[in-house]
């Protein structure tokens, strides 16, 4: 009998978190599941806790492999579920027991090709509710989300009314929907929305439910939405998912009015945060490296060609401001201001002074 849902998890170095969350995968209402773990070259105890809850439960099938990042391990797990419907859970999270149940039930009664529900998000400050639309409860047809989610996937604007997230979890979605969805290798920021940019093309109508269902999970260290300090790659990793996007806006015959704004608007803002990374003290290149790291950022001239799209009122008057010096290649005036603000200046001196 064909498994009614399948559960993907990309697992890397997760043994402290990994055994919760399976058990709330294995512990769910819903029995028609199949659970597709893909560890993706982990080096500690992740891979012997994988095969042991695989031989104890027969709905558990792993794929081990080296590391490949985790769009290519979502891939793999797509290929090789077979379930009418895919959902994806970070092996950080855990579920409620219900979560599938429920919206597989959605998912068949309203005929829609995606549900989402809300998620509760563990930080070290509390625990809040997130979501991916702020809507009713309901049955929406593609259309309807094309303005207040989907472009927003695009960029994120300070004059947007909320906030969006472009998460794949927390959500379940007709395996068929990835028959044609691009995953990316090289993409470590953001991968998310990438995704869903492609999979949302192909529906005709999604189902949202207000039940908070899903745990996100923001108190492990170690994941990139949590990372702090310098991020070595930073400015790189922005333009690969601006080009990618700009690939899926070209790929679907999209408004450039519609898209280009945002995207270039968000890559603006990503300039001045990179610039900003470059000021962190566990920077190698030290203070005046950092300095000069800001006149190497590479495809500078992209700022330049998508300059007429940018929304400059939805930017601070301090930020309107280090645009300009970074206009006229005073890019070390931007790096010592945020140096001063973040007080990269203060271990500078330190560090100096210790000596």
């Amino acid at each position: 009998m064909k498994n009614l849902l399948s559960v993907i998890i990309t697992a890397y170095n997760c043994e402290n978190t990994l055994i919760k969350c399976l058990d709330s995968i294995i512990l769910q209402t819903l029995k028609e599941i199949e659970i597709v773990i893909i560890d993706d070259g982990s080096i500690d105890n992740t891979s012997k806790i994988c095969d042991s809850y695989a031989t104890k439960d027969k709905r558990i099938l792993v794929y081990h492999q080296q590391n490949m990042g985790l769009p290519l391990a979502r891939e793999k797990g797509v290929r090789l579920a077979s379930g009418k419907y895919l959902s994806f859970v970070d092996c950080d999270d855990w579920c409620e027991e219900r979560m599938f149940e429920l919206m597989t039930c959605y998912a068949e009664r309203e005929k829609a090709d995606a549900v989402f529900c809300t998620a509760f998000q563990h930080k070290a400050n509390g625990i809040s509710k997130i979501n991916n639309f702020n809507m009713k409860k309901g049955l929406y047809k593609k259309d309807s989300i094309y303005d207040c989610y989907y472009l927003r996937l695009f960029g994120k604007l300070h004059s947007d009314p909320f906030k969006i997230a472009g998460y794949l979890w927390g959500a379940i979605f007709k395996k068929e929907l990835f028959d044609q969805v691009a995953f990316y290798r090289d993409i470590y920021l953001h991968e998310d929305e990438v995704t869903m940019l492609q999979i949302l093309q192909y529906v005709n109508s999604i189902f949202i439910i207000e039940d908070a269902l899903y745990h996100y999970n923001r108190l492990n260290e170690n994941t990139l939405s949590n990372k702090k300090g310098y991020w070595v790659r930073y400015w790189d990793d922005m333009l690969v998912e601006f080009n990618y996007k700009l690939q899926i806006a070209t790929k679907f015959k999209l408004s450039e009015e519609d898209y280009l704004k945002r995207l270039t608007t968000y890559l603006y803002k990503n300039y001045l945060r990179s610039i900003k990374n470059e000021t962190y003290y566990d920077n190698s290149a030290g203070f005046f490296g950092g300095i000069i790291n800001t006149y190497n950022l590479k495809s500078i001239y992209i700022l330049k060609k998508y300059k007429k799209f940018l929304i400059i009122t939805d930017f601070l008057l301090y930020e309107r401001i280090l645009l300009c010096l970074c206009n006229i290649k005073l890019n070390f005036i931007v790096y010592v201001y945020y140096s001063i603000k973040y007080k990269r200046m203060r271990h500078y001196y330190n560090d100096r002074k210790s000596r």
